[in-house]
């Protein structure tokens, strides 16, 4: 069967591919935001991202979901050793603890939220409504506890402001992504029922023209297919 084509999702990808590169150039040119390992790590992961919401090859869904439970959980593991990161800096205890926290919850958020969406696409145990609601919820606590961090480390200069917006707006069309994944989900369901059952009236049509059933048998199949 072949899959629609989401146009949606073609300019997430652009837009997430756009975004980074300004990042990456900003970040090069000064230094990292330091909300993930490395920003070109960062940029990694998200150009292959992008690729796969650009080109929607076949289960591109899922190998988005596994590449960002990736990078999720190594910046989980950075979170929890944030403090050798920081030991140079100068920045206060209390600054150290609250950017520890934002980070940790941050990178907690998306991988709960990534999990749920795979889980919707393997196995749907939860309606649409709630995945969606629940997915958007945690992605937008991620999402405020990575521009809390963010402010925490940066400075006032100009430049690192732009640096800080641009990476959270690069963050946040990333979970736009995951939210449209979760939304695309029912659509694609959709489409398989409607050519399943296409060709099931199909096959009973053409038992009816070899003379295999009667139209009094067609005529029954064919109103029990519409009702179903």
């Amino acid at each position: 069967m072949k899959k629609q084509y989401s146009l949606s999702l073609l300019v997430i990808g652009i837009g997430l591919l756009l975004f980074q590169i300004v990042s990456f150039v900003i970040q090069n040119t000064t230094t990292g935001l330091m909300i993930s390992i490395a920003y070109q790590f960062d940029t990694i992961f998200f150009f292959v991202a992008a690729f796969l919401l650009i080109t929607q090859f076949k289960s591109f869904e899922s190998i988005v979901m596994t590449l960002l439970l990736i990078y999720g959980g190594i910046n989980i593991i950075y979170s929890l050793n944030i403090s050798n990161y920081l030991y140079n800096m100068e920045f206060t205890l209390e600054q150290e603890i609250f950017f520890t926290i934002g980070l940790l919850i941050a990178h907690i958020g998306l991988v709960l939220g990534v999990l749920f969406t795979l889980l919707h696409f393997i196995q749907k145990r939860f309606d649409q409504k709630f995945t969606t609601v629940f997915v958007s919820m945690l992605l937008s606590i991620s999402l405020i506890m990575f521009l809390i961090g963010g402010i925490i480390v940066t400075n006032t200069s100009l430049l690192s402001i732009i640096r800080l917006i641009i990476g959270v707006i690069t963050q946040a069309i990333l979970y736009l992504a995951v939210i449209f994944l979760v939304l695309n989900r029912d659509k694609i369901v959709e489409v398989k029922e409607i050519i399943y059952s296409n060709s099931k009236f199909i096959e009973l049509e053409n038992l009816y023209k070899k003379g295999l059933i009667t139209k009094e048998e067609f005529e029954e199949r064919k109103e029990k297919l519409g009702s179903e």
